[in-house]
């Protein structure tokens, strides 16, 4: 090939308004391996790399409604060259193209071509689009299952989740190589954690490949506990129930909470969701004060950064160490610290003091509930 248009390639060819294609071919001056989808008479995705060889084994792997090009020098190594949404039903087709007068004709061909049905059922993704879940209380997630075969496949969609969580199980037919997302309800246990949900799917006479994971966090209604507070600046979005706690609120006895001296400093990151995405975060110590019913309280933390590792972290009361974060969160993993506090027989105030392990550090969390 030595001229623009000379090329020769595969199709997954729906109409001449809809197709995905992979092509060798000469492309701005140079030999090149290209990739083209056309969706509704409009080119959606085109690019090309440069490609010295002679020859190319190229295929289109389609994957429920994705169809991805790959390549190949020998057949062996493949790697991707791209991927595109496909709708209806397509059929396989090959282009040769040796060019006209001008430039002059050269020879191209398929060598070989070879149609084949995967028959796989596989599980592309968990998705859970409402975080945190709330504790005790049903939500939902999204499995979505890819169905390479050539018939109907009736799945069964339900998750593999810890101790105390509760897992529903929802059946659906996906079409032949189609992709569905099946909703599944999940109930996390009582106490607020940040836990690793499995899909755990099967079909109807043929086998599920891929056990996509996820991680969920969860946090405790506002309304079903003695105070919920969402930790961050004086004007980000509040999860629902939560009350906000900013460096601007400082202790009032008639609400309960506040900071005593020194107030801290806040960061919004904006997300990824209304209680990860804002901290309260400062490098020296500071002071919230709690307002205790009688009686013992446990008290949950949320720690972490959605931008910023989170460094190690101390909560103390009246010189006594209640929790400890002693190792670095990544960036965007977040955990509670559980620790109980005492409001004696008739209630009390207690100062939380949050410090960071070592200087030049910050200490930071994203919400407090206390039961």
């Amino acid at each position: 090939m030595s001229a623009d248009f000379q090329q020769v390639g595969l199709y997954a060819y729906v109409d001449d308004d809809n197709y995905v294609k992979a092509d060798l071919g000469w492309v701005d001056g140079r030999r090149a391996l290209e990739f083209l989808a056309e969706s509704g008479g409009k080119i959606g995705s085109r690019l090309s790399i440069p490609y010295g060889g002679q020859s190319a084994h190229l295929r289109l792997v389609r994957r429920g409604a994705d169809v991805a090009a790959e390549y190949s020098s020998d057949g062996r190594d493949w790697y991707p060259l791209g991927t595109a949404s496909l709708g209806g039903s397509p059929k396989v087709a090959v282009q040769a193209v040796g060019g006209g007068a001008a430039p002059p004709v050269v020879p191209t061909y398929v060598d070989d071509l070879t149609v084949l049905t995967s028959g796989h059922v596989s599980v592309q993704g968990l998705m859970l689009p409402d975080q945190p879940l709330f504790t005790g209380e049903a939500g939902q997630v999204g499995i979505t299952v890819a169905n390479g075969t050539d018939h109907p496949v009736s799945v069964d969609a339900r998750l593999a989740v810890p101790a105390g969580w509760v897992s529903g199980a929802t059946s659906q037919a996906v079409p032949a190589f189609a992709k569905v997302t099946i909703p599944v309800s999940v109930t996390p246990a009582q106490a607020p954690q940040v836990a690793t949900l499995a899909t755990a799917v099967t079909a109807t006479d043929s086998p599920v490949y891929g056990r996509p994971e996820a991680r969920a966090v969860t946090a405790p209604r506002g309304d079903q506990v003695r105070l919920a507070l969402d930790a961050g600046t004086a004007n980000s979005p509040l999860l629902p129930t939560y009350r906000r706690l900013s460096p601007s609120d400082g202790w009032d006895p008639a609400r309960g909470y506040g900071w005593i001296g020194t107030p801290p400093q806040s960061r919004d990151r904006g997300g990824p969701d209304s209680l990860r995405r804002d901290i309260v975060t400062d490098r020296a110590a500071a002071t919230l004060r709690l307002d205790v019913p009688a009686g013992s309280h446990d008290v949950h933390l949320l720690v972490g950064d959605a931008s910023f590792a989170a460094d190690p972290m101390t909560v103390s009361s009246e010189g006594r160490t209640l929790a400890h974060l002693d190792s670095p969160s990544p960036t965007g993993e977040f955990r509670w610290l559980t620790f109980p506090i005492d409001g004696g027989p008739n209630g009390r105030t207690v100062d939380l003091t949050l410090a960071a392990d070592n200087a030049g550090q910050y200490w930071r969390f994203a919400a407090l509930a206390m039961s």
